[in-house]
């Protein structure tokens, strides 16, 4: 059974102390489309459970944090998509590295996920959220 994203939050909520900061680095959902899979975090639309960057803070806040603050990172996890889909090309993927988590679909995960990305269909953003109280 998956976990639910407002369940996921206020788990997190429930074990940080009061005054304590959550930072998260998500996949958001973007607004230009349907996600193409299978990606990393999903091989079909049936498991992947993306919200918008805005749904994502809704959701944190009614777990009972407040947002600190909220960057863009889609910028720079293309650029490391890049990189890491050149080394696939030139045969140099690690020794030890996602590949062996997820299999043989591996490169079409990282193929879709920078195309989502690049497409506006899925975004990357970084978020420090505070526990009040």
């Amino acid at each position: 059974m998956f976990l639910e994203k407002p369940d996921l939050y206020a788990g997190i909520f429930r074990v940080l102390k009061a005054g304590g900061r959550f930072a998260a680095h998500d996949v958001v959902q973007g607004a230009s489309g349907p996600i193409l899979f299978p990606v990393p975090w999903a091989r079909s639309a049936a498991i992947s459970y993306l919200q918008t960057s805005e749904a994502m803070r809704k959701t944190m806040e009614a777990a009972g944090f407040s947002l600190m603050v909220s960057n863009d990172v889609t910028g720079g996890a293309l650029q490391f998509l890049d990189a890491m889909i050149a080394r696939g090309r030139d045969g140099e993927l690690p020794p030890l590295g996602l590949d062996l988590l997820l299999g043989p679909e591996f490169p079409e995960m990282v193929r879709n996920f920078h195309q989502n990305l690049k497409e506006g269909r899925s975004g990357v953003v970084q978020a420090v959220f505070n526990r009040m109280s």
